[in-house]
């Protein structure tokens, strides 16, 4: 949680280090805009630029931030915080309409302009802030957009930023949210009956429409045109070509057109709508699979948490990874045998045509996300965030299906990949450090060996060396599996047992004597059980593991959803 003092940003002074480009160390570009920044200002305010400077990125080798995907101002909003602790929208010139031109709304008053114009601004820089993970500036946003509610609500920006905010700021960040929706509660007569004004459908009558003036609206009427003289006739004539009255059909290959994907939208440089495409799947069984998967699948999965792995991070990349989608897809339809079977009532389901359907189905979508991964994964397309996002979709419909053998091989190649790229990271990060000493006079306290107070590169247990690339959600997906892992079959060798259980130990060092909220108690819950769980195994490893990993087979086996003897169990 951001204090009061993070609010004011950096002192003043550092100000005129961006008006002058002084000790500048890093640009940051947008579009045609270049600011001359340092590091040092903002590594300290955004966590995320902080790791695409300092990782193994473009940015890190050519000292310049792209964020050409946002707008310039907005962009120099969030500079001028950085290094003022404040930042001021310009207000926009306002034209004010004479008498007798129509347009929809009318804004007259100028500051009634100006306050519709920031609500806007300060809704762009409140999400500018929560994509760049800037808390401090966040709150301010706030403050302005709800300064400016008072004069600017009566506009059509009101309902463009209620609309902005709620499709495109997480669910667990609500700020901004409240207050928007709290104020539009307040107002809720006038908005219903500027609604009642716009569905009144317009009977085109001329100068003003009789349907308005009947239900006592004002009307802005239509312009009465002047009548055209022989030469103006001639003219328009001369520029509207004959042209047959039915067109031609088009041809076939222009009606089956592919549909673009994100990086092609960026690079043509169009406008991607917020909604989910309609043509995301290509059958009606399909969406019909995917939805049952959104409305208890995921549930399931998250448990009594929100998690936004599962009602958020996985719907964002199937919007666009196919392998996702058809992941998505068949343990939706395996989702649906084991509701057929629940309604059935008996302890002894007989097979029936409509399961056959839906596990053909099934086992199709299945084979296609594991085709799409491979073939995605041999062409180096796709990342380390998607195989790890399949992998858990995979571990799902194998537990799911009750081939747990291979849940467990699969979960553990998940294991290893984000350890492997855990390891890259802290590696990176020591070469950084010893980089950095040899350039410097200055050695961190912290690497000293003959500090008492010395400790070793973090171990990041809790968060992700590089959550714009692997979010800490999809990170602490893995630390529970592992738990999970240990509880059942085990078959890595001692020595990673007698490692993990040590795992994270800084962060155990550093726990909190009182937690901040229930989601960091899980956390450091989750981690000591981790730990514990690979002791456990270490001791296992020493008395043998054949009774065990025979004991852990058949509970496997009795825990399976498509059992028949555990047909009534919740997955």
């Amino acid at each position: 949680m951001a204090t009061a003092s993070q609010t004011t940003g950096l002192p003043t002074m550092t100000a005129s280090l961006l008006d002058s480009g002084m000790w500048s160390d890093l640009q940051i570009k947008c579009r045609e805009r270049l600011w001359k920044v340092h590091r040092v200002v903002v590594c300290l305010q955004s966590k995320p630029l902080s790791a695409a400077i300092n990782g193994n990125f473009k940015e890190a080798q050519t000292g310049v931030i792209d964020l050409s995907d946002h707008e310039p101002g907005i962009v120099n909003h969030m500079i001028q915080f950085m290094y003022e602790g404040d930042y001021k929208v310009e207000h926009p010139e306002v034209e004010v309409k004479e008498e007798g031109v129509t347009e929809t709304r009318v804004i007259a008053d100028e500051a009634t302009a100006t306050a519709a114009a920031e609500l806007l601004a300060h809704t762009a820089v409140y999400l500018l802030a929560e994509e760049k993970d800037i808390p401090a500036l966040k709150i301010l946003a706030t403050k302005k957009y709800t300064s400016a509610l008072p004069l600017g609500w009566n506009s059509g920006n009101f309902c463009t930023t209620l609309k902005e905010i709620y499709e495109n700021t997480p669910e667990n960040d609500r700020m901004l949210w409240e207050v928007a929706i709290a104020f539009a509660g307040s107002k809720a007569k006038e908005l219903m009956d500027r609604g009642e004004n716009r569905r009144i459908k317009c009977d085109e009558q001329k100068p003003h429409c009789d349907k308005c003036t009947k239900s006592g609206f004002s009307c802005d009427g239509y312009q009465v045109p002047r009548p055209l003289n022989a030469k103006q006739k001639a003219h328009l004539r001369s520029l509207t070509p004959d042209r047959p009255i039915i067109p031609e059909p088009a041809p076939k290959s222009s009606l089956l057109k592919p549909i673009p994907t994100l990086n092609q939208w960026n690079a043509s440089g169009a406008s991607l709508l917020l909604q989910p495409r309609n043509t995301l799947f290509r059958t009606e069984q399909e969406s019909r699979y995917f939805r049952l998967f959104c409305d208890e699948v995921a549930v399931l999965l998250s448990g009594v948490f929100d998690l936004p792995l599962w009602n958020r991070l996985i719907f964002q990349t199937a919007e666009q990874e196919e392998s996702v989608r058809h992941g998505i897809v068949s343990i939706g339809a395996l989702q649906k045998i084991v509701d057929s079977r629940k309604e059935q009532g008996d302890r002894y389901p007989a097979p029936s045509a409509a399961v056959d359907d839906h596990h053909r189905f099934a086992i199709q979508q299945y084979s296609k996300a594991i085709k799409q991964m491979r073939d995605a994964i041999s062409s180096q397309k796709h990342s380390l965030r998607n195989t790890l996002l399949t992998c858990l979709l995979i571990i799902c419909f194998e537990s799911l299906h009750g081939n747990h053998e291979s849940a467990m091989a699969q979960m553990q190649i998940g294991i290893s990949l984000l350890e492997d790229f855990i390891s890259s990271r802290r590696n990176s990060l020591h070469h950084s450090i010893q980089n950095q000493t040899q350039n410097s006079n200055i050695i961190p306290d912290w690497i000293l060996p003959d500090n008492p107070e010395a400790t070793t590169l973090p171990s990041f247990a809790l968060e992700s060396p590089a959550p714009d690339i692997i979010e800490d959600d999809l990170l602490h997906a893995f630390g529970r599996l592992d738990i999970q892992a240990n509880s059942f079959i085990e078959s890595r060798p001692i020595h990673y047992h007698m490692e993990m259980k040590n795992y994270g130990s800084d962060c155990i060092s550093h726990m909190p004597a009182t937690f901040s909220s229930v989601h960091e108690a899980r956390r450091y819950y989750e981690l000591v059980m981790r730990r514990l769980m690979h002791w456990i195994s270490s001791v296992y490893h020493r008395r043998g593991q054949d009774d065990t990993q025979a004991k852990g087979n058949q509970l496997l086996h009795q825990l399976s959803p498509l059992n028949p003897e555990h047909h009534n169990g919740a997955y």
